[in-house]
């Protein structure tokens, strides 16, 4: 009974590996042989869309200092970047 028990986990862990295995070969296979999506670092370059970021924000006096600082150190033009507080008028 113990034999035919450990010959069934051995058999389905094969069968996961195989799987594991064939997977990985089609990545591998698409990677090399299919048009792959450009990179962010070819796009960069290009022209980026307009985003706009909008940030909600409890208790404003203590928090939108910081928080928008942050959200104007990210790396994106500045001209193509909207960012819009939004107050809650929690005080």
């Amino acid at each position: 009974m113990v034999v035919a028990v450990l010959h069934a986990y051995v058999l389905v862990v094969v069968c996961v590996m195989i799987v594991y295995a064939a997977r990985h070969w089609y990545f591998t296979f698409c990677r090399m042989n299919k048009r792959q999506r450009p990179y962010y670092q070819d796009l960069y370059g290009d022209d980026l869309p307009p985003i706009s970021v909008l940030v909600p924000m409890h208790n404003e006096s203590a928090v939108a200092a910081t928080l928008l600082e942050a959200v104007l150190a990210a790396d994106y033009p500045r001209d193509r970047l909207e960012v819009i507080p939004i107050d809650d008028h929690s005080e």
